[in-house]
């Protein structure tokens, strides 16, 4: 081997590594949009009717969604698509501007579970706090990884063109 040449490792690199744990939040954002969406309609509201007779204790409560509900779901069915879909685009932008990706997910993945949260105590549905601290994890983690490497600033990933990632 040269002694110039840098040995190559099999490993990702950490940014490679935090990339591909946020797209993986990114698509579970998007899925997880796609099921909110099928509120939105008599012929495929079952799942959400579902989920809110898991979340609104007691259980076995007959929970029909109403129109304002169904409404409501294809409203936030449609966020939580877009949201995912520009949380994996800003995945792209992390070897040119990592600060800035992080600081942008990290406040909205923030702001969003404290009003959420919040939002689901005054509606009486406390377990959907416990569902939301998953989907906090699921960003938080690979984010902290990433402030831990900008602030040793090691990383072996190359600059390359975000346009193509």
């Amino acid at each position: 081997m040269n002694p110039t040449t840098k040995p190559t490792s099999s490993k990702p690199s950490t940014v490679t590594s935090v990339r591909n744990h946020l797209r993986f939040g990114s698509a579970f954002f998007v899925a997880s949009g796609l099921f909110v969406l099928l509120g939105s309609s008599d012929l495929t509201d079952w799942p959400v009717e579902l989920f809110g007779d898991l979340t609104f204790w007691p259980l076995g409560d007959d929970v029909q969604l109403s129109r304002e509900s169904a409404l409501l779901s294809a409203i936030g069915g449609g966020v939580m698509i877009g949201w995912g879909v520009s949380f994996w685009g800003l995945t792209s932008l992390l070897e040119t501007a990592p600060t800035a990706v992080r600081r942008i997910i990290a406040l909205s993945i923030g702001s969003w579970f404290i009003f959420d949260s919040l939002g689901s105590l005054l509606a009486g549905a406390p377990l959907n706090v416990v569902f939301n601290v998953g989907y906090l994890l699921l960003f938080a983690v690979p984010l902290r990884r990433l402030g831990a490497v900008l602030d040793t600033g090691t990383t072996t990933e190359p600059t390359r063109n975000p346009v193509v990632a």
